[in-house]
């Protein structure tokens, strides 16, 4: 304390050059200005006789390591000579700096590969990756692979080690686990169950709507594309690929193409699966609609990008006006023109990509050089907590800020109104509808995505991006009662599809503040505002929640001989079925998702358990079958019945991640009752 007394009373008196430098929140530090570098000599080396700790400082013996008994002796100087770091920091090989790059979806593709190329020379020393670097790549003589969590599957965890070693040496793999379910499981029996387990052939249902249509739009293109020259030209910039920004064609022609086109239609007919033929218009005309009408996805992604090249050129105009540079948006105007048509289209969402992402958007980085620095998207049910008022994201060593939902010309943002009661009752009513309850809320789905700040520069991140924001699934009910089936005396319906909605209510349920003039979103009411492009509006900033309607598979869970009155027992029950299912399917738990809604008596409460894929993956639907349920029935009991050690909850039993708004009230206890009669 004396010590510390001193250098602040000194600090005081000579305030232009401190000792200890204050920072923002009031810690302090050493000022570097005041550190010097002294290279200690044979004789002040010293050595614990414990745990070989290596010191210049000798006070008293006492080994400066936290915690240690052991005592400081004179270091056995040829001993040191030996020591694995000395002999690296010796080393001409060893680079005077380390680089550390981010290798991810979030990157560019062409600076993904030119990252990817260094890596592979050496000039960049740690790449931090995701799942791009799992497949088809070769790095050659890579040694170490560090995996911060357990793959999802046995297959993932191969493939993703399998990129160390390849060459004549052997590779290093060393794998993080987290304490969470998935990982715990995997931990407590690595060999078998991660390293040798068994590799799963992929699931997925070919009867998926969303991802149907998409390859019926991928084949319609490739035919449009090869019908003549000048189609083929189109295919190469999104210049030229619209036609004219402010009559754009490209729509209106791909429609022209479909319409009377028998052989196009024929080939759609042996692609798409024969039960699939009359959801997607194929029985009768109505395809051409779905590719090319003005309703469907890729009308409204040929009016956003149109939207954005007329709106820099209108920004353009004004800036000559005022005799200001225009030089970064020239360069954003020729990002958007000249970028690739099929590169646009995939990541739009119009035709396939990798993975499955279906109900993508995007967070349009209007970067301060007018580039496309990244490339941020995330499914919609996700954006609407991440890229909420406040929210930042890290990608690319630089944090990105959401300032608005992205706006339109001539396209609407869909707003419902809503409400729901503490057994979690949920209706909904379209904003036209008279019929809707007193004190109902809004929520508004951002389906252009979102922006940052027009031409901002990102700030450097100051440590981990934190998300601020979770999201609650909510079930509004079947829109015709389903069949119902009774097993082990649970109710089980299914809905095929069914709708959830996702809501992000903001803190305490106090949703956001939006103008829908300008798209502009904030967490608290301002007397007047800005657009995300820095211009006034006079708009007017209204209340709601952000949502998403999930259409997926669903199957309901009501519980008639021990009904679920208690809302966290309810939840405890759910979240056990959910691993359950997971375990029994032999699926990520990512894969599938649960809430509860309230069941046919009043404070009576039913599970709901979805696929979290849009338009279904058929997972859940296969609880209706005798044997699979018996199987998530026995898995879930497993789960909570007391393996892990806690007395009410832990991610060993019942946590994850995604649950945190329930870790305080979940109980294993409670639901092993439940699932011990069952």
């Amino acid at each position: 304390r004396d010590v510390w007394e001193g250098m602040r009373k000194r600090d005081r008196n000579h305030a232009d050059d401190p000792i200890l430098s204050q920072a923002t929140n009031g810690t302090f530090r050493l000022n570097s200005r005041w550190l010097r570098i002294k290279l200690a000599g044979p004789d002040e080396s010293r050595e614990c006789d414990t745990c070989a700790t290596v010191s210049s400082h000798n006070i008293r013996g006492v080994c400066p390591r936290n915690g240690c008994p052991g005592v400081l002796e004179p270091a056995n100087q040829s001993r040191l000579k030996e020591n694995h770091y000395r002999i690296l920091y010796e080393s001409p090989d060893l680079p005077t700096a380390l680089s550390a790059e981010e290798h991810t979806a979030q990157i560019e593709s062409a600076e993904a590969s030119q990252r990817q190329d260094r890596f592979k020379s050496g000039c960049i020393h740690l790449l931090s990756s995701s799942t791009t670097f799992e497949v088809g790549v070769d790095l050659g003589d890579l040694e170490t692979v560090f995996l911060r969590n357990v793959p999802p599957e046995p297959f993932n965890y191969t493939q993703r080690v399998g990129r160390a070693g390849r060459r004549e040496t052997p590779g290093l793999a060393l794998t993080y686990c987290r304490r969470n379910p998935h990982d715990l499981y995997h931990y407590e029996d690595p060999e078998n169950r991660v390293i040798n387990g068994t590799t799963h052939p992929p699931r997925f249902l070919v009867t998926n709507e969303k991802i149907v249509l998409r390859h019926m739009v991928a084949a319609a293109f490739s035919g449009f594309f090869k019908a003549s020259e000048e189609n083929k030209a189109r295919c190469f910039k999104v210049e030229t690929f619209v036609g004219d920004w402010e009559q754009p064609c490209a729509v209106s022609e791909l429609r022209q193409f479909c319409e009377g086109n028998g052989e196009l239609a024929d080939s759609l007919r042996r692609i798409v699966p024969e039960d699939m033929h009359e959801k997607s218009g194929l029985t009768t005309d109505q395809w051409i609609d779905k590719i090319a009408g003005p309703k469907s996805r890729f009308a409204d992604v040929e009016a956003e990008v149109c939207g954005d090249y007329l709106d820099m050129d209108r920004f353009r105009q004004e800036l000559f006006k005022r005799h200001e540079g225009t030089g970064r948006v020239e360069t954003r105007m020729k990002t958007i023109a000249s970028e690739r048509t099929l590169t646009f289209l995939s990541r739009k969402a119009v035709i396939p990509k990798y993975g499955f992402p279906v109900d993508v958007v995007e967070l349009d980085t209007r970067s301060i050089d007018g580039k496309r620095a990244v490339a941020l998207q995330l499914d919609l049910s996700q954006a609407i907590a991440e890229y909420a008022p406040g929210g930042k994201v890290v990608a690319n060593k630089l944090e990105w800020e959401s300032c608005g939902i992205k706006a339109v010309a001539g396209k609407a943002w869909p707003v419902c109104h809503y409400k729901y009661d503490d057994a979690r009752n949920f209706q909904k009513w379209s904003e036209s509808d008279e019929d809707k309850a007193p004190g109902a809320q809004k929520y508004l789905i951002p389906r252009f995505g979102f922006v940052t700040p027009l031409f901002q520069k990102p700030k450097e991140p100051t440590g981990r991006a934190r998300r601020l924001y979770t999201t609650r699934p909510f079930f509004p009910g079947f829109d015709a009662e389903p069949e119902l089936k009774t097993i082990f005396g649970v109710q089980v319906t299914k809905a095929i599809p069914g709708v959830l909605v996702i809501l992000c209510e903001g803190r305490n349920r106090e949703s956001f503040y939006i103008c829908r003039s300008c798209g502009v979103h904030k967490s608290e009411p301002k007397g007047t505002h800005k657009s995300p492009s820095n211009s006034a509006c006079s708009g007017t900033l209204e209340r709601f929640s952000f949502g998403h309607e999930l259409v997926t598979d669903v199957v309901r869970l009501r519980f008639p001989s021990l009904p679920l009155h208690d809302e966290w027992t309810a939840y405890s029950v759910a979240y056990a079925l959910l691993l359950g299912a997971a375990d029994t399917l032999q699926v990520p738990e990512t894969d599938l998702n649960v809430t509860i809604t309230g069941g046919d008596n009043p404070s009576e409460s039913a599970i709901v358990l979805y696929d979290n894929v849009p338009g279904g993956a058929g997972l859940v639907a296969q609880l209706e079958r005798e044997d699979v349920f018996r199987k998530v029935l026995h898995s879930a009991a497993e789960r909570v019945k007391g393996n892990c050690g806690c007395d009410s909850s832990c991610y060993g039993c019942l946590r994850s991640y995604r649950n945190q708004f329930a870790h305080a009230n979940l109980n294993r206890q409670q639901a092993r009752k439940i699932l011990a009669v069952l």
